[in-house]
């Protein structure tokens, strides 16, 4: 039994202005076609599925439920160059994934947003989901189920900007999903799903007193990648500023507006050692705010320390291996917080040396010189770093030494 594709999106014919955007984010970085929408879908059956062996993506970034619980963020990223960046890339992936839910009730619920922010992403010009599920009972017999018109859709307009969030703006009403065109043509990942992991701080639930404001810091164990998430208890006006940063630098800060119960998870990767938080209850009652850290990174199935007789050389070496794995998600990063393409081959080339002295799992390295492959071929052999289009020829030549 094969799997049958259908990409959906936001009807037309109710979301005119909400369908297409950018490729990129170095083509346009105003957020005036920054569009987030839902997608629900519930199956009920008359025995339990013991398996659901799953394949979606989505354009730009998507998050993806099932009953309540993450399944994966994604897509997987195309790669991607500082060139090139005016036309639309070929390559697009999908993630194939099993989850074992045991019961007889399906509820998948996902969150797309349609935008590159980061310098990462890359869209095809086209909002999308897709969605494809194999799904094996007890019996052995199987079904195939995928997203079609039946499929529920909204535009979520309280995420009105990258980074920010207003629970004071009225959400849309579910209609039927629109199916539109395969552009993107998608290519199973060869690499797993993102593990993760939520991180909650001392003090990271917040009491209000009416009318308070409260500034602090919560402080993680060590700087880590990954999303931010916020969820309030207040009968009124919630203001709240989240600013991830690894020890006392400025970022920009992720703005949210709660006006009742509500909760919030970002689609920006950040790199966080603490999270200063500034909280405005606006309101003449109690308020309470709990804010955690999403920590998310390549999944880690074996790993080894490097040991010598320096123990000061032992702690650098601990601090190298925590960076690599804070830097592998669906590439290779320089790092979570600038978030670089494919096109720093020099990092990446020293990420896969370090890889099998640390995790031994070699499929991103793999994975990265394909995509920087297809990107050499795109660019008749340039990328933007010059020479380090003979670092991939390097990086190729020792990731086949070590891995056939």
């Amino acid at each position: 039994m094969q799997h049958t594709e259908q990409w959906v999106w936001l009807p037309e014919s109710i979301y005119k202005n909400e369908q297409t955007t950018v490729y990129s984010a170095f083509n346009n970085n105003k957020a005036d076609n920054y569009t987030v929408a839902e997608f629900k879908r519930t199956y009920t059956f008359s025995q339990k599925v013991v398996q659901a062996q799953l394949r979606f993506s989505g354009d730009t970034v998507f998050q993806l439920f099932c009953n309540d619980s993450i399944v994966a963020t994604g897509p997987a990223c195309v790669g991607g160059d500082f060139l090139g960046n005016e036309t639309v890339r070929d390559n697009y992936y999908s993630f194939e994934t099993t989850i074992c839910p045991d019961t007889t009730e399906l509820r998948f619920f996902a969150r797309v947003q349609m935008f590159p922010y980061h310098i990462c992403e890359y869209s095809k010009g086209h909002g999308g989901f897709m969605l494809s599920a194999l799904l094996p009972f007890e019996d052995g017999s199987k079904r195939a189920v995928h997203t079609d018109e039946t499929w529920l859709a909204r535009k979520n307009g309280r995420y009105n900007a990258p980074k920010c969030f207003d629970g004071r703006i009225e959400l849309d009403g579910f209609v039927n999903a629109e199916i539109t065109p395969d552009i993107w043509n998608s290519i199973t990942a060869p690499i797993p799903v993102r593990e993760e992991a939520e991180l909650c701080p001392e003090n990271s639930t917040i009491l209000l007193a009416p009318w308070e404001e409260k500034t602090l810091v919560l402080e993680l164990d060590k700087i880590w990648g990954g999303f931010i998430k916020a969820e309030a208890e207040t009968q009124g006006e919630l203001q709240v500023e989240l600013i991830c940063r690894e020890l006392t630098e400025k970022t920009q800060p992720e703005k949210l507006v709660f006006s009742e119960d509500q909760s919030y998870r970002g689609f920006c990767v950040h790199s966080a050692g603490n999270i200063e938080v500034i909280a405005k209850n606006l309101t003449n009652h109690h308020a309470v705010l709990r804010v955690s850290f999403i920590k998310t990174h390549y999944p880690i199935c074996e790993e080894s320390d490097v040991i010598t007789s320096d123990a000061e050389l032992n702690e650098v070496l601990k601090t190298c291996k925590h960076t690599l794995k804070i830097c592998r998600q669906t590439h290779h990063l320089d790092s979570t917080r600038h978030c670089e393409p494919l096109a720093c081959t020099g990092d990446y080339y020293i990420e896969s040396l370090m890889t099998p002295f640390s995790f031994g799992d070699m499929r991103l390295a793999e994975f990265d010189l394909l995509r920087t492959a297809i990107m050499l071929e795109r660019e008749n052999g340039r990328i933007f770093h010059t020479t380090y289009s003979l670092i991939w020829v390097k990086m190729l030549y020792d990731v086949y030494m070590l891995t056939g």
